[in-house]
């Protein structure tokens, strides 16, 4: 196949990525609601804690969390796992009611997963930061 034929394959392919990236995202967004909400009839004071791979998913992140009545504090996931290798019991320092896990799979540790599922209800955005 020529060179001039693959470019608007390689575009179609680029668009339905980004498109299909797009339709997960909003599909995120919706549940990530939808569990802000419910956490929030049952604490008051709802605390929200990100850990993310790269600058990018704290965007990514960003963009889909509410920007108003949540506290969210961000964490990088090197920070997370030294605090999991190192038997710190928690290791997200306040009490929080939701954790956000945006980083790839390959890059974090199935011990570190569920540390964080023991600490607070976990939403893990891997499938997304990897497309």
């Amino acid at each position: 196949m020529s060179e001039e034929r693959r470019l608007p394959q390689r575009l179609t392919f680029m668009r339905n990525i980004t498109r299909m990236r797009r339709l997960l995202l909003e599909a995120i967004a919706t549940n990530l609601k939808r569990e802000i909400k419910s956490a929030s009839k049952k604490s008051k004071d709802l605390r929200i804690a990100c850990v993310f791979e790269r600058e990018s998913d704290k965007e990514l992140v960003n963009i889909i969390l509410p920007k108003k009545g949540v506290k969210v504090h961000f964490y990088s996931v090197d920070e997370i796992e030294s605090r999991v290798n190192a038997s710190i019991e928690k290791v997200i320092p306040f009490n929080a009611n939701l954790i956000i896990l945006a980083a790839r799979p390959q890059s974090i540790s199935e011990q570190m997963v569920h540390k964080l599922e023991e600490e607070a209800k976990l939403i893990n955005l891997g499938c997304i930061v990897s497309i």
